[in-house]
């Protein structure tokens, strides 16, 4: 085989590794980013019940942690959840995550009723910001404390549906400095994990494409083995 052709065939290669970078990276980027930052995550956090008296008062907590805005978020409640005569509600207007509520519920339950049960509007929600929904019940009875149902609550959006999350808080200085570690972390690992893949990928399309040491030596044995073979052969026959 000449140099020349050798050459040729290395940029036919080379062409070849080049064509499916060109159509692989961007997929595998746009699928990373898009775990890294999911367009729509919806999270909620059912805050536990405070009971004084004959009284109690819960929340759930919404909040937008994708990276685009969520319309037409709305949380949904079975009928038999909240005493419909003695609840009132607060829906709050939407504030940056990590802001202080003031809850003063003073809705009544029965203005978001809706086929059997409870439709409550929470709006729009852009990336970072969070709406709570408050209630407080009286218990005028005597034997019943309602609470909220954590496992009937609803939550969704025009485009998704929100997951629950476990109500771990977070401190309230973002300029501290293991504040910062903990929010970068995964974002610096999955950095450092994409970089790995793209080499080990480039790695994998060289040995497949290129000639190796390894390979090289290969080929080189099973020539001189050949070679060998073929003296042997016109040995024998002299």
């Amino acid at each position: 085989m000449t140099s020349e052709s050798i050459s040729q065939m290395n940029w036919n290669k080379a062409a070849v590794i080049t064509t499916v970078l060109i159509v692989l990276i961007p997929a595998t980027g746009r699928f990373a980013w898009q775990v890294i930052f999911p367009p729509d995550y919806l999270l909620y956090y059912v805050t536990p019940a405070i009971v004084a008296y004959d009284s109690t008062a819960q929340a759930i907590i919404t909040t937008n942690a994708g990276s685009q805005p969520q319309e037409d978020v709305t949380l949904y409640l079975p009928s038999g959840s909240l005493d419909p005569e003695n609840t009132k509600i607060e829906i709050t207007s939407p504030k940056q995550y990590g802001s202080y509520f003031r809850a003063e519920p003073d809705i009544s339950i029965n203005d978001v009723t809706h086929k059997g049960g409870y439709k409550i509007p929470l709006g729009r929600l852009n990336p970072g910001e969070e709406v709570r929904f408050a209630v407080a019940s009286k218990d005028v009875t005597g034997y019943r404390s309602y609470t909220l149902p954590i496992s009937d609550v609803r939550i969704e959006s025009s485009a998704t549906v929100a997951k629950e999350a476990d109500g771990t808080p977070y401190p309230d200085h973002p300029d501290d400095l293991h504040n910062i570690y903990i929010s970068a972390s995964p974002y610096i690992f999955a950095l450092f994990a994409s970089i790995i893949a793209l080499i080990m990928l480039i790695g994998l399309l060289y040995d497949i494409f290129f000639d190796s040491h390894k390979k090289q030596m290969t080929r080189l044995w099973r020539q001189m083995d050949d070679l060998q073979e073929k003296i042997d052969k016109e040995r024998r026959y002299q």
